[in-house]
């Protein structure tokens, strides 16, 4: 499960910001989509008061992918050295790529193309936000 976070929009304080970044660390979810605000004229938010300045907003995105980061890896690590069903979708210069049924992009070696195949890998390495894996079985 992951979660969209917009941050930097009018009126976000700074303890508006670290209630939000508390209550996502908590959070039993995977991953986050992280965007920034950005005004647009002739939109009521355009026009609101509390307007964040730029490299408050940017810090804060930053701030955010980090977790996502952390988050990210440490629902990696569940899956290392476990089998998992992968349909693959696509395959390029000897490699596989496809996801898992939770949404792991998972990337594997082998020279033949298994595109649109649900078969069974074995996670071996986290590379990113993405995991590799041998065909297993």
């Amino acid at each position: 499960i992951g979660a969209d976070v917009i941050v930097g929009f009018p009126g976000e304080f700074d303890e508006d910001f670290e209630d939000t970044k508390d209550l996502l660390s908590k959070l039993d979810i995977s991953y986050l989509h992280v965007f920034s605000y950005s005004g647009r004229e002739n939109t009521p938010a355009y026009k609101m008061e509390g307007q964040i300045e730029k490299q408050i907003i940017h810090q804060r995105s930053s701030d955010l992918h980090q977790l996502s980061n952390q988050k990210r890896a440490s629902f990696f690590e569940q899956y290392l050295g476990m089998c998992d069903e992968v349909l693959f979708e696509s395959f390029h210069n000897g490699e596989l790529k496809g996801h898992t049924g939770n949404y792991i992009m998972v990337r594997v070696q082998n020279e033949q193309d298994l595109t649109n195949q649900i078969l069974p890998v074995r996670l071996n390495q986290i590379s990113g936000d993405q995991m590799l894996g041998v065909l297993a079985g």
